[in-house]
């Protein structure tokens, strides 16, 4: 905060000035420090596939995290209990493995849910409880 302090004493008083101190214990060193993974992970990237453009690297690490969403049910999920690890609630992609699903079969889901609703075999509010019908669970 010191320096910030001495270089706001060398702007011109008539100067605008936008500062932004670091509001972190260590200063922005220690802000951006969990980043430098996620950075050499992007230069991993770069030089595997020759890519100049940080962007496009960046793309190729999320492609590949997109190809392996399921893995991430290890976080909320125990694959040989099969029970859930933790309380709270679970994103469906790491359920499914994919973000979306075809257009179709988005139909007769939700078609499948609305009947549920309909005859109570669910609640109205709590939708997603058809899948628990489906698997046989209590909802």
């Amino acid at each position: 905060m010191e320096y910030v302090r001495s270089w706001l004493q060398k702007v011109p008083g008539d100067a605008p000035v936008c500062s932004f101190p670091p509001f972190y214990g260590g200063g922005y060193e220690k802000l951006y420090e969990p980043y430098e993974p996620v950075l050499d992970a992007a230069e991993t990237s770069r030089a595997a596939y020759k890519i100049g453009n940080s962007a496009t690297a960046l793309g190729v690490i999320l492609a590949v995290f997109e190809r392996h969403l399921s893995e991430l049910a290890e976080g909320w999920f125990d694959a040989a209990s099969g029970e859930p690890v933790r309380a709270g609630t679970a994103p469906l992609e790491t359920v499914f493995g994919v973000r979306d699903v075809p257009v179709a079969t988005a139909a007769v889901v939700r078609a499948a849910i609305d009947r549920m609703v309909q005859d109570g075999t669910v609640p109205e509010d709590a939708p997603w409880r058809a899948l628990d019908v489906r698997a046989g669970a209590t909802p």
